[in-house]
């Protein structure tokens, strides 16, 4: 499974870039995959107030044409460790996600973790 993060992480930021060219950070707990539908859509849950965000669809890189690499969005996890060795780095392509599609995955039964900081996901 992707995202095994070590006991050695103090913190792990989120960075969400969209089309536009903005970046959105967030300072997460952990993150993980939902799945509905047959599609994996990516989850993390912010650190300070504990909330569940489903980012978008994942979208593996072969499906991303060349030239619309620019206008899809991306997110990077970062995690920071307490030495060099422990930090580590993941990078997605995303998809839009509809607000029902996003209700289902908050709600159902499938989400797997990716990478758990300081405990468990809380749902």
């Amino acid at each position: 499974m992707l995202g095994k993060i070590s006991e050695n992480t103090c913190r792990l930021n989120i960075y969400l870039t969209r089309p536009e060219a903005s970046i959105r950070s967030f300072s997460a707990d952990g993150w993980g995959y939902g799945q509905v539908s047959d599609r994996k859509c990516l989850i993390i849950q912010e650190s300070g107030s504990k909330t569940m965000h489903v980012l978008g669809i994942l979208l593996p890189r072969h499906k991303v044409p060349k030239e619309d690499l620019d206008l899809v969005k991306r997110v990077r996890i970062v995690e920071q460790g307490l030495k060099p060795e422990d930090h580590r780095e993941w990078n997605f392509y995303l998809d839009d996600i509809e607000d029902s599609m996003r209700r289902q995955i908050l709600n159902g039964p499938h989400v797997e973790p990716g990478a758990l900081v300081g405990g468990d996901l809380h749902f």
